[in-house]
């Protein structure tokens, strides 16, 4: 059974997020408590150096997933 989310905080699906204007949408996001799952394949443009002032924050998840897979995604 899955449990009940106890805030209110809209919850944010970023796809590419470790690119150059991912990660800044995720960093925004994070800085203003929303939850955050980024996904991203980590190609040629994928950066998690960029994610590392959000990376242990509570309220953010990474999961590298190739977004073309969608079942993997409702997964994470």
């Amino acid at each position: 059974m899955a449990s009940a989310r106890t805030h209110s905080s809209p919850r944010y699906l970023v796809t590419e997020g470790a690119g150059f204007i991912g990660s800044a949408v995720c960093r925004h996001l994070v800085g203003a408590g929303h939850e955050v799952l980024n996904v991203d394949k980590l190609t040629y443009a994928g950066n998690l150096a960029s994610l590392r002032p959000i990376e242990n924050q509570p309220n953010y998840r990474f999961a590298r997933i190739d977004k073309k897979l969608y079942p993997s995604i409702l997964a994470a």
